[in-house]
């Protein structure tokens, strides 16, 4: 008998089943995988994405979180991510560090916000007190007023007055503004007629200052005390405040030629009382102890503006606060008093500094100085306190 075979029989192939040469067969397991199709990046998902930004990198899609980038965190939207599937957006926006990102932006909106509308009230409030000394410099009001009339706008209540909070008070602050309105040229031919038609003949300066100064001021004198020199009379023309901001000053000598320098015409003309060596230009009379025994003070003196005597009435003053105000006399001759017509009152002596103040300017002062006035501060001759 035959012996049957136990392997399995092959089929022959058929045509329908011979694989074509010029298409490949794969298996399951083995063979090139299939590439996926790229997902390009949807300009309409900004629309719901707000903080979305799309940029090439080397030539590739990339997405961006301005709003993680603007607080600055770091994570795959702030370094840039490819994966431009809508569910990566979703993820990025429920993510912690967004949510933080989104908080402190609209904190930050919220501070915006505030300080423009603070800044807006600040400028709204210098534009009304230039408007206030605009008015006082036109009708000839005495830059000394401006609190005062600060004062009574905030009691009739004016909003812009309505606290102290943006209203300047300085008087070095009332300067800067007026300085700011001398570029209009309305208020100047108006001040010009003013002072042309006016029957006096200048302007009183009493004013302060420190020297020694610069217009680029070291920092480090900020905190300290210089000297202080005052500036008195009678300005015909130009301002010497405003010259002396100018100017470099070291000494006295420099605050004249300041001063002498603020016209064109020369024809303010400056006078040293003294010097710092402590040398008496102007003789001083000690006037206050020698008229109390015979005169009365003036009630309210700083509230009048315009006072006249005549040698007709001895004693008597007439005081007015303003031009076009009824004019008050006073009078301030006590019955009986002032019969000696020879008396002179005493002259008064400079004290100058003590040993303290002098090794202050040698030591703080002196080095801000230009060279050839370091001498006005020479060392003192005292013991070092």
């Amino acid at each position: 008998m035959a012996k049957q075979s136990s392997s399995k029989p092959v089929d022959k192939p058929t045509s329908d089943s011979v694989p074509d040469e010029a298409t490949p067969q794969t298996s399951e397991t083995e063979g090139p995988a299939v590439k996926k199709a790229r997902v390009h990046f949807k300009a309409d998902r900004q629309k719901k994405f707000k903080w979305l930004q799309c940029e090439s990198v080397d030539g590739v899609e990339t997405m961006f979180c301005s709003l993680c980038a603007r607080s600055g965190i770091k994570n795959g939207f702030t370094r840039g991510s490819t994966n431009m599937r809508a569910s990566a957006l979703t993820e990025h926006s429920q993510c912690q560090d967004h949510t933080f990102a989104v908080n402190a932006g609209q904190q930050q909106m919220a501070m915006k916000s505030h300080i423009d509308s603070a800044k807006e009230q600040s400028s709204q409030k210098l534009h009304s007190q230039l408007k206030v000394v605009f008015h006082m410099a036109k009708n000839d009001i005495p830059g000394n007023q401006f609190r005062g009339m600060t004062d009574l706008l905030r009691a009739v209540g004016v909003p812009d007055f309505g606290t102290d909070d943006g209203i300047y008070k300085h008087s070095e602050s009332l300067c800067d503004m007026e300085r700011a309105l001398e570029g209009d040229e309305q208020l100047g031919e108006q001040l010009d007629d003013n002072l042309k038609a006016s029957e006096f003949i200048g302007i009183i300066i009493d004013e302060t200052v420190h020297y020694p100064s610069d217009p680029l001021q070291p920092g480090p004198i900020y905190f300290m005390v210089p000297r202080k020199c005052g500036l008195f009379g009678v300005c015909c023309e130009g301002v010497p405040q405003q010259q002396f901001r100018h100017t470099p000053v070291s000494c006295l000598k420099d605050i004249s030629q300041a001063v002498r320098s603020s016209t064109v015409t020369g024809v303010n003309s400056p006078q040293l009382v003294g010097n710092e060596s402590g040398e008496t230009f102007v003789k001083t009379d000690d006037w206050h102890n020698f008229l109390v025994p015979s005169f009365r003070p003036l009630p309210g003196i700083k509230r009048y503006h315009h006072l006249r005597f005549t040698s007709a009435e001895p004693g008597v003053v007439y005081a007015k606060e303003f031009e076009g105000k009824e004019e008050e006399s006073f009078m301030l001759l006590r019955t009986g008093c002032f019969t000696d017509q020879e008396a002179r009152p005493t002259e008064l002596t400079p004290p100058g500094l003590d040993g303290k103040g002098q090794w202050y300017l040698f030591e703080k002062i002196r080095e801000f100085c230009t060279e050839e006035t370091k001498d006005t501060c020479p060392k003192p001759l005292t013991a070092h306190p």
